[in-house]
């Protein structure tokens, strides 16, 4: 476990874990990338379940249902009184 004291930066994280890296084995380091590409695609996900939210989904529906009203400004319009 890294030591919170060493925690100051993303680079200097970025930095140990390079510096341990170099020294392992092309299967290691295959495991490494195969580990923070799983980290990477569980963050994805994890962002993706977050827009699995009934509130952000109505809020879509209430918009789409004001386009098809047509209750809306044109951006040139707004753009003109900017």
């Amino acid at each position: 476990m890294i030591a919170n004291n060493t925690l100051n930066s993303p680079e200097s994280i970025q930095e140990m874990i390079y510096s341990k890296f170099k020294l392992l084995s092309n299967e290691k380091m295959q495991e490494v990338y195969d580990f923070i590409s799983y980290l990477n695609n569980q963050e994805e996900w994890e962002a993706t379940k977050e827009l699995d939210n009934s509130e952000i989904l109505e809020q879509i529906r209430q918009g789409l249902d004001e386009l098809k009203r047509g209750e809306f400004v044109k951006f040139n319009e707004i753009r003109k009184n900017v």
